[in-house]
């Protein structure tokens, strides 16, 4: 255990896991769970864990797979395996052992089906996504499917059908959220990815095409959110209020996206949205209670 240690400090080792990632992941599978059957036990919590563990071993997984690119950019430069704080053979039993712990969780927590989903969810990530990232600028598309995986698990887990209109609103939502996270950061970080020899949009869309873009995706993103209060999810008259109200005055402040130099506040726009996306399903858990 110590010269596993040596390899790394646990601040390094842990970033192989991307901490600010994975909890929003475990978060969104909780949500799942709570929605399935308002109940908040022991079950969910290991559930989030296994979820959570699991996302810790495709980050790791996906870090390894990408050093080369990842030394080559200044935004990943620092990372732990492209530093040389972290080495490839830590990350690979760093990986390991998150997975296996994962999918222990996921099994006793959520039976055979949660297991099943977070294996594709990883298989998907790593081994679809991650490789078609150096073949088309587009692989985010495809790629966003394994953010719509994580709210299926904790649905199924708590005993319900992977088609059930809320499960599949709910994944959609996560689904179409993921794709404008990628394409505002392309606004900061095109030209890296060009330089590191990443097909990018960049290369394709000038930058205000590019806002363009995002501001369509976002705009899909927030008309989901509303599809999926309104279809059934939210019974409080005044929930319904509050998302129609942060849904509208989001609308209007993503309009910035289409103004010429937004992408300076690209950043502030990729936070925004996040907090869009855990406020709504706050509302979603809040309206159960």
């Amino acid at each position: 255990m110590s010269s596993f240690i040596r390899k790394g400090t646990w601040k390094d080792i842990l970033g192989l896991a991307k901490i600010r990632v994975i909890l929003p992941v475990a978060f969104t599978a909780f949500t799942g769970y709570f929605l399935a059957c308002q109940r908040f036990d022991i079950k969910s919590f290991g559930l989030s864990i296994g979820v959570m563990l699991l996302a810790a071993a495709a980050s790791a997984l996906n870090q390894i797979q990408e050093k080369d690119i990842d030394f080559r950019m200044s935004r990943t430069r620092k990372r732990p395996i492209p530093s040389g704080n972290v080495t490839v053979k830590t990350a690979q039993i760093f990986s390991i052992t998150c997975f296996l712990a994962g999918s222990l969780l996921l099994y006793f927590n959520g039976a055979l089906p949660a297991l099943l989903l977070g294996l594709f969810s990883l298989i998907w990530y790593n081994l679809i996504y991650t490789p078609l990232k150096r073949k088309t600028a587009f692989a985010i598309i495809p790629g966003s499917l394994t953010g719509a995986i994580p709210p299926l698990i904790g649905w199924v887990s708590a005993g319900g059908g992977l088609f059930d209109k809320t499960a599949v609103l709910l994944a959609f939502l996560m689904f179409m959220a993921q794709v404008p996270h990628f394409w505002l950061l392309l606004l900061i970080y095109g030209k890296e990815y060009e330089k590191a020899g990443m097909p990018s949009l960049t290369k394709i869309f000038t930058i205000e095409q590019i806002s363009r873009l995002s501001f369509i995706w976002i705009s899909g993103t927030l008309v989901s959110a509303l599809i999926l209060a309104f279809l059934g999810m939210l019974y409080s008259p005044v929930l319904k209020y509050i998302v129609s109200g942060l849904t509208m005055i989001a609308l209007i402040y993503f309009t910035g996206i289409l103004k010429a130099g937004s992408e300076a506040k690209a950043r502030k726009n990729f936070i925004v949205l996040n907090a869009y996306i855990m406020t709504v399903l706050l509302i979603l858990l809040i309206d159960k209670f």
